[in-house]
């Protein structure tokens, strides 16, 4: 069995110094764009039905700001013509990738492939990656590692099965060779074992995209678990997936809670296009049936969903209204340019839980409520005991920016009622705090 094994490279040892001006670069985006870009690489060029004798070359090119490939060069060559010249075509063929994460306007990029005793090796590096950020380099001997994680897949059952896919879990996206066996493993009929192939696929991420046919019929399919797992696995793959869209948008009034999220994640993971386009079949259908979960589902979109339930806090429906702040409350931050609409619910009384929503989400805002602190502070004053408590509590969340509200706090620090006095002492002492 001939087997591919690549490894997306940030480099070690044998990397530039990195300016001290340089920003630092995060990981796991690095990490990701490498594995892109190595699957792109692996696909393109058939790299797994490779039939060539013993070799090994390595070579280079650059991205531009697009993401478009020049100055190709083989430096060590392969004594196979076809060998150097497939990976000139690869390399061309592979272009325009994604921009890169370094945003840098030229990005050069290593290229070491070999092949020994039928196990085929890729690896990437990018110099100008980090040197504190290393992965191990992969080897012939990981090769044979997969050879025999993926003949024990087919060979053996029970614990040593499951093991095999742990271990393959580990190695993530250079565990895509395996990617059939891992696929045969989830028509078992032990659940443990099942569990652990569809983990595998997760960790492959976008590397696991021959697999997408796959976990579509899964999520057709009547079996909860496989439908739940399949969608999960979908949306680690982000934008290769876009294929499941129109099912994963029906998703979304699942009546199973899990795949509900998971459609969510993998729509927003594939770009404002797609996640705009799935809040307004969540505002359509899902908001005006009043399914349950339907806050938490569409606080997955984030910032994408807040124009849309700035617009459902103005609903005529009252039921409307309240699961757009209840959203708006799960988002943390991005809901910071819904100020304006909650601070309107507040001056309207709209009442009920929607108005004691849009005083929490406000607190919860810290500093980017501090807009809300008139309104809050008059809500104090005059508002129902439920929605007086609630201001109180906002006020101290919001922190320094809520001290014009001090002499307001002050008098229920005085007043006869004890858990209003206790509660504008703390939140006097947070106003205070960092002043």
């Amino acid at each position: 069995m001939l087997l591919c094994l690549a490894t997306a490279m940030i480099s070690g040892a044998s990397t530039p110094a990195i300016s001290k001006e340089s920003a630092p670069i995060d990981r796991s985006a690095c990490k990701e764009y490498l594995d892109e870009m190595w699957v792109r690489i692996v696909r393109t060029w058939g790299i797994a039905d490779n039939r060539s004798s013993d070799f090994l070359a390595t070579s280079s090119f650059e991205l531009d700001a697009n993401g478009n490939v020049s100055n190709i060069a083989i430096e060590q060559k392969s004594v196979s013509f076809a060998v150097n010249e497939r990976l000139r075509k690869t390399f061309q063929a592979c272009a325009p990738f994604r921009l890169s994460p370094l945003k840098k306007t030229t990005l050069h990029v290593n290229c070491k492939v070999q092949a020994r005793q039928g196990a085929l090796s890729l690896e990437l590096r990018i110099p100008e990656f980090a040197s504190a950020n290393t992965d191990d380099v992969a080897t012939v001997a990981d090769a044979d590692l997969i050879k025999g994680l993926i003949d024990t897949l087919r060979t053996s059952k029970g614990q040593q099965k499951q093991d095999a896919l742990e271990e393959l879990k580990t190695l993530g996206v250079k565990a895509q060779p395996a990617l059939p066996a891992i696929l045969e493993a989830i028509r078992d009929n032990d659940s443990s074992t099942i569990y652990r192939a569809f983990e595998a696929l997760q960790a492959m991420g976008a590397a696991a995209k021959d697999a997408l046919p796959e976990m579509i019929k899964y999520m057709k399919g009547s079996d909860d678990r496989l439908r739940e797992q399949s969608v999960i696995v979908i949306a680690t793959m982000g934008p290769t997936a876009e294929e499941a869209v129109p099912l994963l948008l029906e998703a979304l009034d699942d009546s199973d809670s899990t795949v509900k999220h998971g459609a969510a994640k993998a729509l927003r993971g594939m770009g404002s296009a797609v996640s705009q386009k799935a809040v307004a079949t969540l505002m359509q259908s899902s908001f005006h049936e009043y399914i349950t979960f339907v806050p938490e589902i569409i606080a997955e979109f984030g910032a994408e969903a807040v124009p849309a339930l700035i617009k459902g806090t103005e609903d005529a429906d009252r039921h409307v209204v309240h699961h757009s702040v209840e959203a708006l409350q799960k988002m943390g931050d991005a809901a910071a340019p819904a100020v304006p609409a909650l601070i309107k619910l507040i001056d309207l009384k709209v009442g009920g839980e929607a108005q004691e929503k849009a005083i929490e989400t406000l607190g919860k805002l810290g500093a980017l409520g501090k807009a809300a602190v008139p309104c809050l502070t008059v809500t104090i004053r005059s508002g129902g005991e439920d929605y007086r408590w609630r201001s109180i509590e906002a006020l101290g969340s919001i922190g320094p920016d809520a001290r014009e509200a001090i002499p307001v706090l002050n008098q229920y620090v005085n007043g006869a009622d004890p858990d209003l006095r206790r509660r504008a002492k703390e939140a006097i002492r947070k106003i205070e705090a960092a002043q």
